[in-house]
This record gives structure tokens, C-alpha cells and sequence, in this order.
């Protein structure tokens, strides 16, 4: 799941776009169908924000646990500044 703020603003399809682009660069790196693009305000990406405090720069792994009070089986969790 990306979380992209003002995803829904911009319109999701010209972001799976550039997505697509990147992945075409890098052959054999995951699928476009494993990727799915969501506003940053979306509840469940928003949900996610304070393990973002937790980390380090590489991001966080959780495992079976309570994040915010929703419960993930298995997360990863890193932020990105991403160049516009």
C-alpha cells in the first residue's frame, strides 16, 4: 500500500501510471497488482502513522501486533519524501 497524500486530488490512475514507469525499469522487482494506491487521510494508512515514530530510517517491522488499535498480521512500514 502507498499512501499518497492528495492521491484522490490527483487522480490515483496517473499515479499507477508513474508507478508502472518505475517498474518497468526495474523488470522482476513486484508486480502493478501487488500495489495499492491510497490518500494518506485513508483510515487505515492514516491508522499507521504513529508506528512511523518508531523506527528508523529504514522503516519498522511488525508482526502480529496492534498498531493504533487495528491489528496487522504482517507489516512493513518506512516513509518516503518522494521529488516532484
Amino acid at each position: 500500500m502507498l499512501a499518497v497524500p492528495k492521491a484522490r486530488a490527483e487522480g490515483k490512475l496517473k499515479l499507477y501510471e508513474q508507478i508502472q514507469g518505475v517498474l518497468a525499469e526495474a523488470p522482476g522487482l513486484l508486480p502493478l497488482s501487488a500495489i495499492i494506491v491510497v490518500d494518506a487521510k485513508d483510515p487505515l494508512a492514516y491508522s499507521l502513522g504513529p508506528a512511523l515514530k518508531v523506527g528508523n530510517v529504514q522503516g519498522h517491522e511488525f508482526s502480529r501486533g496492534t498498531i493504533n488499535g487495528r491489528y496487522f498480521e504482517d507489516a512493513y512500514i518506512y516513509s518516503l519524501a518522494l521529488k516532484r
